[in-house]
């Protein structure tokens, strides 16, 4: 089992559908007021720059690494 690990060491126990996304500003201030990402929906690009999914990202590093994540 994959788990995410969040910075404040809380845990998710899958990584299907979790994305990482790189906020605009606007992105940033409208979860700031809010304190929630739903708020913010991935494909509008007045808040969301880019996302990418977790499970993209661990294909990438199994392809550069040679594993099996």
């Amino acid at each position: 089992m994959v788990y995410v690990v969040l910075d404040d060491l809380s845990t998710f126990s899958g990584v299907d559908g979790a994305v990482v996304a790189v906020l605009t500003k606007a992105g940033e201030d409208e979860v700031d007021a809010v304190s929630d990402f739903k708020a913010v929906e991935l494909d509008d690009k007045e808040y969301v720059t880019t996302f990418v999914s977790i499970n993209d990202l661990l294909d990438c590093w199994n392809t550069v690494r040679g594993t099996d994540l």
